[in-house]
């Protein structure tokens, strides 16, 4: 199918956290498996607008089962922003179980949170959707996903076609993006710098 992706807290979007599910509040070994890039978003916040770089996390629960016998998803949406006070760090601090020393700031590559277990503390809000309220390191990290892995950036991104495994609504997220316009006027997607250094546990 055709369809038309950080650093940079909340926006009006369509997709909190899950789709309705039937899992309670609790904790939830995990697993990362997804990181989607949806660019540079338009944020309305008390009457002020600004423009924050967000992607998107997916995690796949290691011991909760649809009904088709698939291990449940969660998703959540964040800005990548590294700030202490960002629910992204906070949440990679629960994550990796320590803070980030300030050389491993400068060098954080997102995607090294692929494959990464972790335990997922969830919330149900009023509508009934999960959200992942906090983070917590899993020391068991052998587990690995049932899905392939998805990862999409805009960082150098020059093509008219999103992956297959782009949700419709997803893709229409990051048509709304600064990135995506630049490209459909002809520009470039000015590329985030990361380091390539491994870090413990990402």
């Amino acid at each position: 199918m055709v369809r038309k992706m950080f650093k940079g807290d909340s926006m009006k979007l369509s997709m909190a956290s899950n789709t309705k599910t039937t899992i309670e509040a609790g904790l939830y070994p995990a697993v990362c498996y997804g990181l989607i890039d949806i660019g540079t978003q338009e944020n309305e916040y008390q009457g002020k607008v600004n423009y924050q770089r967000k992607a998107i996390l997916k995690f796949e629960l290691l011991d909760e089962f649809s009904e088709d016998d698939k291990r449940i998803v969660l998703s959540q949406i964040y800005n990548m922003s590294l700030n202490e006070m960002s629910k992204f760090r906070k949440h990679l601090k629960g994550w990796r179980g320590r803070d980030f020393t300030d050389e491993e700031l400068s060098n954080f590559e997102p995607k090294k949170v692929l494959g990464s277990n972790v335990i997922l503390n969830v919330t149900i809000n009023d509508k009934g959707r999960a959200i992942i309220d906090s983070m917590a390191r899993y020391k068991d990290d052998t587990q690995e996903s049932q899905r392939e892995q998805e990862y999409f950036t805009l960082d150098g991104f020059n093509e008219t076609l999103l992956p297959d495994y782009i949700s419709e609504g997803i893709a229409n997220i990051i048509h709304r993006s600064k990135e995506w316009k630049a490209l459909e006027q002809g520009g470039n997607v000015e590329k985030i710098s990361h380091a390539e250094k491994e870090e413990i546990p990402f």
